[in-house]
């Protein structure tokens, strides 16, 4: 009873000290409808709350606290319990709505982190860090760092450092292994820096020192991000991200492009993804962190008032090249709102011609606030 409490009773002493509190966070929730062929709706909902209470002692010391909450899905097959998405690419990874114990999830702390400005721009940190790399602006794989072109969202408990929050370093125990550790480092540099152009690479990767937890000893990857202002009206830019991932002596590739261009009311945004599989024989959710083998999605839109816009998505999808049928293509029509700054609405719909297969019609609501 005593270690259930202790946490609790750490972070409301830590707050009562602080000569500052604040508390930051993202909610969403989400509905969709799945019909098929005769039509009939197939209910499925999410929610996802991330809560960041920071208690600043002084100028250079302060902790943070991080409580969760979001629905699940464990697959019947494996056992494995997931976070709930709706708008996946992936079936079945949507909590239905008659489903009180994979929809509602229970409140939980999700980590505690010391943190020590011991010189100018570098931090020592001690408790729970995260990290990732490679994340998409495609809807699919936005809103769940459970996918990445290089590196999925990963938790270590132990000590790490950030360099001006343009680099981290993080040593410490994994939960994917209770007697590994691993490593991970990042930095950020500035190629170009101007008012109206900017461009940065940041070269990534980690490494399991001890007992694994997981198949590939290392990866290796780099991400980049340019942008261009040309005037009030015209700007444009372009990320991706490159990953290296061992498996079975060899090492799988992973590339991804997202370029985008806005002018006045209008703006274009596409993603490509192509993973080059280091065994052609085996699967792609083995080898990357994301099920499929290439993707691509353009989306045009047009925004008649700062409240309101519309997109039209197209995109073509091929989960496995060497498997004939299961690739498709998508339209996407989608309505974003815009109540206040921090806001969002959305209302889409997503139509899938299948090559071997039903046709998939899906729709749905979805909503998300940040503050």
């Amino acid at each position: 009873m005593l270690r259930k409490l202790s946490l609790p009773l750490l972070a409301i002493f830590s707050l009562s000290q602080a000569t500052e509190v604040t508390i930051s966070g993202v909610m969403s929730a989400d509905i969709e409808n799945n019909l098929d062929a005769s039509w009939k709706a197939h209910n499925s909902a999410n929610q996802d709350i991330t809560l960041t209470t920071r208690a600043q002692f002084d100028e250079k010391a302060a902790v943070e606290l991080y409580i969760t909450n979001y629905s699940t899905v464990t697959d019947s097959a494996t056992g494995v319990t997931r976070a709930s998405v709706v708008r996946s690419v992936e079936p079945g990874r949507s909590a239905e709505v008659a489903n009180p114990n994979s929809r509602w999830g229970t409140l939980a702390f999700d980590g505690i982190q010391f943190q020590w400005e011991f010189l100018r721009k570098a931090k020592l940190l001690v408790g729970d860090m995260t990290y990732y790399g490679g994340s998409m602006n495609y809807y699919g794989y936005r809103w769940t760092q459970e996918y990445g072109t290089i590196l999925k969202e990963t938790y270590l408990r132990g000590l790490g450092f950030d360099l001006g929050g343009d680099g981290q370093i993080y040593v410490g125990a994994p939960d994917a292994n209770n007697s590994a550790v691993w490593g991970y480092a990042g930095y950020s540099i500035p190629i170009l820096k101007r008012t109206d152009e900017k461009f940065m690479i940041r070269p990534m990767g980690d490494l399991v020192f001890k007992n694994g937890g997981r198949q590939n000893r290392w990866t290796l990857g780099a991400e980049t991000q340019y942008s261009r202002s040309i005037s009030s009206n015209l700007n444009y830019g372009v990320s991706g991200a490159w990953g290296m991932i061992p498996y079975q002596n060899k090492s799988t590739h992973t590339f991804l492009v997202e370029p985008s261009i806005g002018y006045k009311e209008f703006s274009l945004a596409g993603t490509y993804y192509q993973a080059l599989p280091s065994n052609k024989d085996s699967s792609i959710a083995l080898q990357t962190s994301i099920p499929e083998e290439q993707f691509v999605s353009i989306e045009p839109s047009f925004s008649p008032h700062p409240k309101f816009s519309f997109g039209l998505g197209g995109e073509f999808h091929n989960p496995n090249k060497r498997i004939k049928g299961d690739d498709y293509f998508a339209t996407v029509p989608t309505f974003y709102l815009y109540p206040a700054e921090k806001m969002s609405i959305t209302f889409w719909t997503k139509y899938q011609w299948m090559m071997q297969a039903a046709d998939v019609v899906k729709l749905g609501l979805s909503s998300e606030v940040k503050f």
